[in-house]
């Protein structure tokens, strides 16, 4: 229940954090293949959601970004940083 609870919360705040830029998107979790997989449409393209290696660089790390604070605030991690690599 606990796993399923930080899933729910993280798929939606995943999508809200993409909307603030005008883009959809899916956050999809398999426990059993233990995978995470993101699908974003950008702009006002509500159809196909592409997949990440398919978008541009700057559309690539937003949705890469909201993954990583949507999981890290439905998780409620103590600690957060970012670094440009």
């Amino acid at each position: 229940m606990f796993r399923q609870a930080i899933c729910v919360k993280a798929r939606e705040l995943f999508s809200h954090l993409l909307t603030l830029r005008g883009f959809h998107g899916k956050l999809i979790i398999d426990h059993k293949q233990c995978e995470m997989k993101i699908k974003v449409s950008p702009g006002s393209g509500k159809g196909t959601r592409k997949d990440p290696r398919s978008l541009s660089g700057g559309e690539k790390s937003f949705a890469q970004v909201c993954m990583l604070l949507a999981v890290w605030e439905a998780m409620g991690s103590p600690l957060r940083a970012l670094d440009e690599l």
